[in-house]
């Protein structure tokens, strides 16, 4: 999955083990390797798999993600990224709970989130389209 790394917070366990928490684009999930944190902070773009235990997310893997040219001054381009975001995020929330290892979980969340993306830019085409005729 990918996300935006919003804020970590280190924490201990009774028993006095360190973890940390992170906020990944708006999801909640504990990291018990400190190595995986190395180098990151809060605004980087994020790719992570976890594995469910529960209501408990623990990331296995986690690295930065190279930066892309800046989007602001494209719109069109910096839209679709909010949209294809936010239809990860949709799709993760919609598969919560279900079953498979966590490549086959992180595959069907991303089929199911091209499937959102698709749809919503789409409606926009469509949207865009028919106002175009209207004019």
């Amino acid at each position: 999955m990918q996300g935006i790394m919003e804020k970590i917070w280190e924490n201990t366990t009774q028993g006095g083990d360190k973890y940390w928490t992170v906020i990944i684009s708006g999801g909640r999930y504990s990291v018990w390797d400190k190595t995986l944190l190395e180098a990151l902070q809060p605004g980087d773009a994020v790719d992570f798999l976890f594995t469910q235990s529960g209501q408990y997310r623990k990331i296995c893997q986690l690295r930065r993600l190279p930066l892309h040219r800046d989007s602001s001054s494209h719109p069109e381009e910096r839209e679709r990224h909010i949209i294809r975001m936010s239809s990860v995020r949709a799709a993760a929330h919609l598969l919560e709970g279900a079953r498979g290892t966590p490549e086959n979980k992180a595959q069907a969340v991303l089929d199911v989130a091209r499937a959102f993306e698709t749809y919503i830019l789409g409606s926009a085409a469509t949207a865009a389209k028919r106002e175009e005729v209207a004019a």
